[in-house]
Formats: C-alpha cells, structure tokens, sequence
C-alpha cells in the first residue's frame, strides 16, 4: 500500500484542479519559500482528518478554502488515491480514494471512492493501517524541534500514540470513566428501588385479587370464544349446506323451467294442430243436438196432438146429440163443462201455439180455436138467457150439434197433423241415420285427442306443481340462509363488542370446544362467578406488574452494572496489564532501534532510551540519553540545533520502525541541518525508503539528490500555486 496520488482544487493557494502522481520510494516536492509547498501537507493532514484550523495555519475552517483580492472559491476539496493491492485497507477495492470537501458557506463532506460517508469511516479504515491524526505520519520542522525538549512524560506519550497504546489508554480512560459512571448508577438505582418498594406493597393485595378476577374473565373469555368458534363453525356448515341445497333447488327449477317451457310449447302445439278437428266435431255436435232437439219437439208435439185426438173425440162422444138432458142439474152439469171445455180449448190452443210457432197450420188452428171461443161465448151467454127448460134443451140440443160437428172437424184436423208430425219424425230419423255415424267417428276421434289434451294437460299442471314445490323450497331454504346469517351477524357482534378481538385472530388462536353443553354450563358458573367477585380495581393488576417490572428491571439492572462493574474493574486491570506489557514490549524494540539509527547518524556515538518512574505507570517517562562521539552523555540542552534535530529524527524514525506507516511526509524536517548532518539524515532515509514510500518537502539541493521523482511548486503573482514541473525521474537528471 502506499500513496499513489493527491489532487487538489480550491485548497489554500491551489486555485485550480493540481494533481501529484506519487511512486514507491521517495518523492520530493520543492519550491521556494511562501510557493505553497507545504500546503500539499496541510492538505493530506486535512483529508485525513484534522479538524483544527490552528494546526492548518488558519483562524478557521473555512481558511482553507482559496481566495485571493479578486476571486474567491466557493469550495474546497481534495482526494488522496492509495493503491491497496495488499488489502491493508480493508476495502474489497486495489484502489482506494479518499476524498473531504468544505463549503465557502459552511458544511463539510467525506467520499470513499466518491460514495458519501462519515469522517469516523474513514478513520476506522486507517486506524490498523498506521495512517491517521496524532500518528506522526506528517512532521514538520517544528514538531521535530519539539521532540528533542520535551518532558519525559510527553515524550512517552509520542510512543504512545504511534506504536497504538494511546488507542489502548482511551479505551481505558473511556472503561473507568464508565466504571465510573456504573458506580453513580447503582447508587442511583438502589434509591429508586426503595422507593419502588413502599409503592409497590399495597398494591400486590389487590392485584392478586385482580389477577384472579382476570383469570376467571380469561377463562370464560377463552371458553365464549371457544364456543364462539364452535357456534360459528355449524352456522358455516349449516350455511354452506343451504347454500349448496340453493343451487341445487336453484339447477332443478332451471331445469323444470326449461321442461315446463317444452311441455307448454308441445301443449299449445297439440292444442293448434286438433282446433280444427275441434271445430268439425263442434259442427257435427250441433248438427246431432239440433235434430236432437227436433226429434224432442216433434215427438212433445205429437203426444200433445195425440192426446187433443182423444180430447177431441171425447167431446164428440159427449156432444152426442140425441142425448137431450131433461133436468136442470143436467142442464147445470152441461154448462159447467161448457166453461171446462173452454178451459181446456184455451190450454190446448196455447199449448199448440207455443208447438206450432211458426207452422203454417199454427194459424189455422189458432182461427178456429178463436171461432170456437166466440160460439161457446156466444152459446154460454145464450144458454143463461133461456128461461124456459125447453128452450134450453133445445138449445142443448142445437149446441150439442154444433160441437159435434166442431170436435170432429178438429179430430181429424189434428189427425192430419199427427200425419205431418210422423212424416217429420221419419225425416228426422232418416237423417240421424246418416249424421250420426260421422259424429260418432268424429267424437271418437275427438276422445282421444281430448284425453292427449287432457294426459298434456295434466303433465303441464304436475310440473307447475313441481314448480310451486321447487320455488317455495327455494324461499324457504333462503329464509334459513338468512336465519343462519342474522344468528352468526348477532353471534358475532357480540363477541366483537364484547372482546374487541377480529375474527380472524379468534380463528387462528382458538380451538372449537367438543361438548356445547357443558361448556354452556361453565360459562354460567363463570359469569355468577365474576358477579361475586364485588368491585375490582383493574388498573391494580396492571400497576402492580408496571411498578414489579420497573422493580424487577431495576433489580436486574443493578445486577448487570455489578456485573458491569466486576467486568469493568476486570478490563480496566487486564488493560492496564496489557498496556504495560506491550508498552515493555514496544519499548525494548524502540530502544534498540534508537539506538540503531542514533550510529546511523551519529557514528562514533551513542543513544539510548531510559525509563523514568517504571514502577509508576502514571508517572512514567522516557527520557534521552546521548554520546555524539565525545565519549561522554550529554543533556540535550546542550546539542546544536542541528544536532537536536538528529536526535529527534533518530527517536521518530525508532518509533517509525516498530510501527510502520505506508507512508510518511516530512516538511522542512532537514531546514536546520548543515551539509554534514544533511548527509547523515539522507543515509538515514535511504535506509528506511527501501521499504517506505517518503514524501520530503524541502529546499535543500542534496535532499533532491535522493529523490525517485522531483514535483517543482511555484507561486504566480496571482497568489495561485502552480506544479511547475510534471515528473522528474533521477535518473534524468543524473544523464543532465
């Protein structure tokens, strides 16, 4: 892994978009003071995560954003592109990038690989990879000047920080400020347990007696919604067996429909085809009951002639005129059957006219019937005049004559119509003869089509009948369909309202009983129960598990922070342990190489490293002891500025090789050496470039010999840093 490139834009004096192209071993960017070099620093220190415009050389953030007298940026950004080949940043990338930009009006943003995300992201990435703030992977000249006069104490927090135990030491500053923190916490918690505790007595009383209540309730609410399911169950298979008889009643009147449409249409059929054969046979039917009818009549007549024959011929034989009466009770006898036989004219002409209406002898008769009338009138009339007897049995005697002579003459009148009569009654005979015979083939014919008629007729009624059957069944199992609905819609909101439960919760939570009966029993125990149980107070129950899980958290709260707290005192000893031992540990390899790198650069001398206050983990230092070649340790106060700054590099680089960083940018770090002393710190840093990407910024001539790749930094007049040259490979300059 090392740093592949660094692009700038709007940074400080870096107006436009500069890019730096870096390559494994070392990198020097020159230029004269006040160009802007050392802003390439700042920059990569701000991407990585400073957030102290001091330490950037500003009063503020935005400071670093590029402005001049004429023109101002709105924003400032720069990237820094590390190749992660090996994985070191553990990121499924072999490129890594990232990126921090500011605004001109505030606000800030960080990019990994040009995604959004956090400045701890990115500071969790590098925190294994020895890239980060307080890691001293960037130094200046003035944090070099500093090493060599600090306090041992402070001296030892700079291996600390680069070797990783700093890291170690928060976390044991964060555990016993949070064991700390426990401790507040159980103090607190057993006061709120106390006073939870007055509270919480009184009510386990009446909660009892409400949980008990609330069982009771549970239980008859289980069992109702248990017999509700059950309830509900034979309403569906009730409804669904209605349901099912619906359709089917519903098919088979479809179906009788459709076959008392068939036999309707097969009825009317038969009914059109035979009403022509109806109206022959209807013909021939009055034909037969008309000569019928003539055949009464004629025969009526003839017996009524027949027996005005006999009448006739009784008159004539009691008109007999030699028969002369010689009393008065004959006389008086006579008369009276003078005014019956005017009776009996009078009936029979009536009855003949009534026979006769229309027949040319009607008339005759009735004439002569009406002479008769008058004779009689006349002889009646005649005969109470007559005083003397003789007189009157000549007039008998004379009238008597007379209807003689009447009697006969209407005897064979009405013989001769009896004639008629036969004649008429033969005529009638003979064409019954002939008409009957066809009106029998034809009622024959008519019979058995009738009783078709009558057979389809009697289908068409069996099949409304099954009609009616079908459709009042149908009304009747819609009735029970609806029966079964408003039982389960009555069922049902009276478990709703009384259990504010869905239905599907209850179906899916709660099992069918097996016996309704006794189920029904126990539900009015339950409920005579319930009554009894007098007035209950139904938030205690509730109360008091409130309050007991607010006890019983706090219990087992301050079970865990005692728990928290062994564990803590634990960490806090284990770390304290593992600090010590890996600060031994770190310190035996530093010391070696200190003493290493001090014969690089002093090689006649001497320097170690010394432990101040060993036993004393919070006072202990580390403290420098040196032989520059004179044979003798010195204090540091006493070196040259030059020969400080060996010193402290010497120190840096110990700690550098017990840590390596990818990296490491040094700024001005050789401005107060001589030649002689620059030419120990070069051999130095060829040492470690072998394995190290270095980036030196600087103005020395001989600190550019070393370099793999020279960047030139010029400044423009305009205030704006300018990359003066591209890439300059030694080698190049070495043909120059």
């Amino acid at each position: 892994m090392y740093l592949k490139t660094i692009t700038l834009r709007g940074f400080k004096s870096f107006k436009a978009k500069s890019t730096l192209v870096f390559e494994p071993g070392v990198s020097v960017v020159v230029g004269p003071n006040g160009s802007g070099k050392s802003n390439i620093a700042d920059a990569i220190s701000w991407v990585l995560g400073e957030q102290s415009p001091k330490s950037l050389r500003g009063a503020s953030m935005g400071d670093v954003i590029f402005r001049n007298k004429e023109e101002e940026m709105g924003i400032a950004e720069v990237s820094l592109l590390f190749e992660n080949k090996d994985r070191a940043i553990d990121l499924d990338f072999s490129e890594v990038k990232f990126t921090r930009r500011v605004y001109a009006e505030g606000g800030s943003d960080y990019f990994i690989n040009s995604s959004p995300c956090r400045l701890m992201d990115i500071q969790e990435l590098l925190a294994d990879s020895g890239i980060g703030k307080g890691l001293y992977t960037i130094i200046n000249q003035g944090q070099i000047n500093e090493i060599a006069i600090l306090k041992p104490g402070e001296r030892k927090l700079i291996i600390d920080e680069v070797v990783g135990i700093s890291k170690h030491k928060i976390r044991k500053e964060k555990s016993e400020n949070k064991l700390g923190r426990v401790k507040e916490d159980m103090g607190r918690v057993d006061d709120l347990m106390g006073e939870i505790k007055r509270t919480m007595d009184p009510l386990e009383i009446e909660a009892a007696k409400a949980r008990e209540y609330s069982e009771v309730a549970n239980q008859l609410k289980n069992l109702e919604l248990s017999l509700f399911i059950t309830q509900i169950n034979k309403l569906n298979k009730a409804w669904e067996s209605k349901s099912k008889m619906g359709r089917q009643l519903k098919q088979q009147l479809k179906q009788s429909k459709q076959k008392l449409d068939t036999q309707t249409k097969r009825y009317n059929d038969f009914r059109s085809d035979i009403e022509q054969g109806l109206n022959r046979y209807r013909y021939w039917e009055n034909t037969i009951n008309r000569i019928e009818m003539q055949k009464n009549r004629l025969g009526n007549l003839k017996e009524l002639i027949w027996s005005k024959v006999n009448i006739f011929s009784t008159l004539a034989s009691m008109f007999d005129p030699k028969v002369i009466p010689e009393k008065k009770a004959e006389k008086d006898s006579l008369y009276q059957k003078l005014k019956d036989l005017q009776l009996l004219i009078d009936d029979y002409v009536k009855k003949v006219d009534a026979a006769l209406s229309g027949h040319d002898q009607a008339e005759e008769l009735h004439r002569q019937a009406k002479h008769i009338y008058l004779r009689l009138d006349e002889l009646l009339g005649r005969f109470s005049q007559e005083q003397k007897e003789d007189e009157k049995r000549e007039v008998k005697r004379k009238l008597n004559l007379k209807l003689k002579e009447a009697c006969s003459t209407y005897a064979g009148k009405a013989g001769k119509l009896l004639e008629a009569i036969n004649a008429l009654q033969a005529s009638s005979k003979a064409l019954s003869s002939k008409a009957y015979p066809v009106f029998e083939e034809k009622k024959k014919d008519i019979e058995q089509e009738k009783s078709t008629i009558e057979e389809l007729g009697e289908q068409l009624n069996q099949i409304k009948m099954e009609n009616n059957r079908l459709e009042n069944q149908i009304y009747k199992n819609d009735l029970d369909q609806e029966q079964i609905k408003e039982k389960t819609e009555n069922l049902t909101r009276y478990i709703v309202d009384n259990y504010n439960l869905s239905i599907d919760y209850i179906l899916k939570n709660y099992e069918p009983v097996e016996e309704v009966g006794p189920a029904r029993e126990i539900i009015g125990r339950l409920k005579t129960k319930i009554k009894n149980f007098g007035n209950i107070n139904p938030n205690a129950s509730v109360e008091f598990e409130r309050i007991k899980k607010r006890y019983d958290f706090l219990h087992n709260q301050r079970e865990d922070l005692a728990v928290s707290k062994q564990k803590l005192e634990k960490l806090i000893q284990d770390m304290n342990k593992q600090i010590s031992d890996m600060f031994i540990q770190k310190y035996e390899k530093i010391n070696q190489r200190f003493n290493y790198y001090f014969k690089v650069l002093f090689p006649l001398g001497n320097g170690e490293l010394i432990l101040t206050s060993p036993n004393d983990s919070q006072e202990m230092g580390v403290d420098l002891k040196v032989d520059i070649g004179n044979n003798k340790f010195v204090p540091l106060s006493l070196l040259s500025g030059g020969e400080k700054t060996l010193v402290s590099i010497a120190f840096l680089f110990s700690i550098f090789a017990t840590n390596l960083s990818p990296f490491y940018i040094l700024d001005e770090a050789d401005a107060a050496l001589d030649d002689v002393n620059i030419d120990r710190f070069l051999s130095l840093l060829k040492k470690f470039a072998e394995t190290q990407q270095i980036i030196l910024i600087t103005h020395q001539k001989k600190t550019m010999e070393i370099a793999d790749t020279i960047y030139g930094v010029s400044m423009q007049s305009d205030g704006v840093s300018k990359i003066v040259s591209e890439k300059i490979e030694k080698a190049n300059e070495e043909i120059n």
